[in-house]
């Protein structure tokens, strides 16, 4: 069934503000285009999650040094209680004192170990809060590290994806609202030989064989 010229003419307006990007376009069109968007898209994702994951390594890095600083502290400090273990009790002795490692009758704890021994206390508490907040970061960092990966990854595909749609069908459309259609095959001109087959091939395939059928029939119609 033929369609008039006036529906014809109607059509190729149609199709050529489809391929400018200004109407949504044929379904090959439409892939190149979601092909462009993904690629923006993972683009963004992929800058995102390389951000995230520096922070992540700058702050694991910035707990490690600190674990590092409280187990060296700690390490200190229980050196200190260790090194006055044997001046751990004390008795009165004249105007000064008798030390003794353990308790003996008439001996009690002396004072200034009980303050080394609280002193290793807190700094152990410290060191095994730094410990697990450097777990922690440890643990953020890889999972960033691992979301990193996946989005370069994902990129990848997509720019594979994008560059296999716009060799289907000989266009580049732009990443934004629509764009010019660009590239070696976009735009079917007049020649010979095997660069003509190609523009027109890329015409049947972004227009429809069918419709290039009608307009080689164009003249058969009279106003």
């Amino acid at each position: 069934m033929k369609i008039t010229k006036k529906r014809l003419f109607e059509i190729v307006k149609q199709e050529l503000k489809e391929i400018s990007g200004t109407q949504g376009g044929t379904k090959q069109i439409q892939q190149v285009k979601t092909a462009v968007a993904d690629t923006k898209t993972k683009k963004a994702d992929k800058k995102s999650k390389s951000s995230a994951y520096d922070t992540a390594k700058t702050t694991y890095q910035t707990k490690s040094d600190t674990y590092d600083t409280k187990a060296s502290d700690y390490t200190t400090k229980q050196n200190a209680v260790n090194t006055f273990g044997g001046r751990k009790y004390r008795k009165a002795a004249g105007r000064g004192y008798l030390y003794s490692a353990t308790a003996a009758k008439g001996y009690s704890i002396n004072p200034e170990w009980t303050t080394k021994d609280n002193a290793s206390r807190t700094a152990l508490a410290d060191k095994n809060t730094a410990s697990t907040e450097k777990d922690t970061a440890e643990s953020d960092r890889d999972t960033k590290e691992a979301d990193y990966n996946t989005a370069v990854d994902d990129l990848t595909a997509a720019e594979k994806a994008e560059k296999a749609f716009k060799k289907q069908t000989g266009f580049a459309v732009s990443a934004g609202a629509g764009g010019r259609a660009s590239g070696k095959g976009g735009t079917a001109k007049g020649g010979k030989g095997k660069a003509k087959g190609k523009s027109d091939e890329s015409l049947f395939r972004i227009l429809g064989r069918d419709f290039i059928t009608e307009l080689n029939d164009l003249k058969k119609y009279k106003k």
